[in-house]
């Protein structure tokens, strides 16, 4: 599967609604208002937010300052990379994603350990879709930072079944779409 296929992906999974199989009553038809976020808000997740961890490492030298988050050098390369790193979920996750919050930076190159937060705990995707979003916001130069693409990865938080069920049903759905789409293009 090339990049732009991952790209279509990513689009498509963040359009589709996910439902929660065992909900009842009927969701309302009205587009989802998303939370205003300021461009590089820092604020740890709320209860009703969902999250996810991610890690990966940057190719600069590391100082141990950058260890300490009340040095200047931890808070610009925090600020630094936050913007970057919402720009690009942003770009990939625009209707779910809010925001980024840096954990540490630590030795081996820069080691960077961060939680992604989305909107609710319904809409997190799972780690290895947000490992694919970074690379592909990576490689397409929508984010500049120079980052070791094969040390990413991400782990999914949010506890909960149906956060698994919706991604299953979503990959179905999916593939179907796919399928069909492809069926129509071959007619022509």
């Amino acid at each position: 599967m090339n990049m732009d296929t991952f790209g279509f992906i990513f689009i498509v999974l963040t359009i589709i609604p996910r439902v929660d199989p065992a909900e009842t009553t009927s969701r309302p038809t009205a587009v989802p208002t998303i939370k205003p976020t300021t461009p590089d808000s820092t604020q740890p997740p709320t209860a009703g937010e969902g999250t996810s961890s991610l890690t990966f490492s940057l190719r600069r030298t590391f100082e141990s300052s950058m260890s300490d988050p009340t040095s200047t050098a931890y808070q610009s390369l925090a600020k630094e990379v936050t913007r970057e790193v919402n720009k690009g979920y942003r770009a990939i996750f625009p209707l779910t994603y809010s925001r980024c919050v840096i954990g540490s930076f630590s030795d081996g190159s820069i080691r960077v350990a961060m939680s992604m937060v989305y909107h609710n705990k319904t809409v997190v995707p799972i780690g290895m879709l947000i490992e694919e979003a970074l690379r592909d916001v990576i490689i397409s130069g929508i984010i500049d930072l120079n980052v070791n693409v094969s040390t990413i990865s991400a782990t999914t938080n949010t506890s909960g079944g149906p956060t698994l069920k919706m991604t299953t049903t979503t990959a179905f759905c999916l593939h179907f779409l796919l399928t069909v789409i492809k069926g129509m293009l071959s007619s022509t």
